[in-house]
C-alpha cells in the first residue's frame, strides 16, 4: 500500500479544480438518449434530464428526416410525465424504413442548452408492441 502524503500547492489545485468543474458542467449538459418509434405515426425522444417547458412544444425544434432525404413534418408535439421525454405526432403518407431525429432550440429546466453534439437520433423502423405512453400535456 501506499502511504506517502503528498502535500500539493494551494496555486497548483485551484487552477485544476477549475477545470475539472468545468469538465463536469459540460458533461451535465442535457442531450437526446433514445429515440423510439411508437407506432407509424409517432416517436418518443427521451432526454438525459428533464426538459424546459418553454419551447419543448414547437414543432419547429425538432427536424426528422425519413429514408435519410425525406423531411417529415412535426405537427403536434405531446410532454411524458416527468418533463424527461416527448411524443413527436406526424402524418405518415409513406412506407419509411428508417427516421433521423434533429433536436434544436431546446433547454433542460436549469436554463442549459441541448449539447449540440448530442442532439440527433437515429431509428430502424422494426414496429414491436410497445407500452403505452401517458402524455401529460399535448400542443
Amino acid at each position: 500500500m501506499l502511504s506517502t502524503i503528498v502535500k500539493v500547492p494551494n496555486k497548483l489545485w485551484i487552477p485544476r479544480y477549475k477545470i475539472l468543474l468545468v469538465i463536469l458542467l459540460i458533461m451535465a449538459i442535457s442531450s437526446l438518449v433514445s429515440a423510439q418509434l411508437l407506432s407509424p405515426s409517432k416517436i418518443l425522444l427521451t432526454f438525459s434530464e428533464p426538459m424546459s417547458r418553454e419551447s419543448i412544444f414547437d414543432p419547429a425544434n425538432y427536424k426528422v428526416t425519413a429514408n435519410n432525404n425525406i423531411l417529415v413534418k412535426v405537427i403536434k408535439v405531446g410532454l411524458v410525465k416527468g418533463d424527461s421525454a416527448v411524443v413527436l405526432f406526424f402524418d405518415k403518407e409513406e412506407n419509411w424504413l428508417s427516421y433521423q431525429i434533429t433536436v434544436i432550440n431546446l433547454k433542460d429546466k436549469a436554463g442549459n442548452p441541448i449539447n449540440a453534439d448530442k442532439n440527433v437520433a437515429d431509428i430502424e423502423t422494426i414496429l414491436t408492441k410497445n407500452k403505452p405512453v401517458s402524455l401529460l400535456h399535448s400542443n
